[in-house]
């Protein structure tokens, strides 16, 4: 993919306990609660970001770049 196509990233993580091993499961959880956003992987929040005004309505989207996964029990729900 084009380097000019690549949004740039928030806040990058490339430390060996931060990058993902191969055949092992992580449980992710992305949470719009009260008008912040966080990321959560294991239960570790590596981010969160403060809405503003109407931000947060509207589509999700995940961005995978270069790589083989596999979801499991993804679930979509309203708090």
């Amino acid at each position: 993919m084009a380097d000019d196509k690549v949004k740039p990233l928030l806040k990058e993580y490339t430390d060996a306990s931060h990058l993902l091993v191969p055949n092992q499961w992580y449980e992710i959880r992305i949470r719009v609660e009260k008008g912040i956003t966080t990321y959560s992987v294991n239960d570790e929040e590596l981010f969160r970001y403060t809405l503003a005004g109407s931000e947060g309505d509207g589509y999700f989207g995940l961005r995978l770049l270069q790589n083989h996964v596999l979801f499991t029990d993804f679930k979509a729900t309203i708090l």
